[in-house]
């Protein structure tokens, strides 16, 4: 019955984050997911063969680093620093990773649900690009399905501050606005109360 629903997504300490680097401060992409769920792999596969090409054609001193544990050899095989496109597993602290980067790739191409690596993005102040698969289920935000379009977007955010600064402050506002735990947990005991 429609009355025993209530939308729950992650309830966060949206005041608990310490200012994070800024854009002069930052470097690297950054993409990050379990190797062990399939649409996290085919992301990885995606950016390297089809999007990561696009970004380092326009800025060929940048690097991709992607993190995750238990990584398949079908991924890990594509770690070529050379290319800017380094493959660097698990990382006791992640978040210490994407507060470093610039900015975070999203390019999900299948799956279902609010996705934790969206809101990791947000919570670490740095600015992501998602494609609409990745953004199903989160806040409204703009998205790009299209390597071409994916890419255009990233190095946007790689090279233009005011750009980035918009993109970190409106993250900042989506936390606020759809993942504030004190907000969540009032609605989440009216209901409780009401059913």
């Amino acid at each position: 019955p429609q009355f025993l629903l209530m939308h729950l997504p992650f309830m966060l300490d949206v005041d608990s984050k310490a200012e994070t680097l800024s854009f002069a401060s930052r470097q690297n992409f950054i993409t990050f997911g379990n190797g062990r769920h399939a649409l996290n792999v085919d992301a990885i596969h995606f950016l390297h063969e089809a999007i990561w090409p696009l970004i380092r054609k326009s800025l060929p001193n940048a690097n991709l680093r992607v993190y995750g544990a238990y990584l398949p050899q079908s991924v890990t095989q594509l770690h070529q620093p050379k290319k800017g496109f380094e493959v660097l597993g698990w990382r006791e602290n992640l978040d210490a990773e994407i507060q470093k980067s610039k900015v975070c790739l999203v390019p999900l191409r299948f799956g279902a649900g609010i996705k934790g690596k969206v809101v990791d993005g947000l919570r670490n102040g740095t600015p992501l690009v998602a494609t609409s698969i990745a953004a199903e289920g989160m806040h409204p935000m703009k998205t790009f399905d299209s390597a071409e379009a994916f890419a255009k977007q990233a190095i946007t955010f790689y090279t233009n501050q005011t750009e980035w600064e918009k993109a970190r402050s409106a993250g900042k506002s989506a936390l606020k606005s759809h993942y504030d735990k004190k907000q969540w947990s009032k609605a989440l005991l009216s209901q409780l109360s009401r059913v």
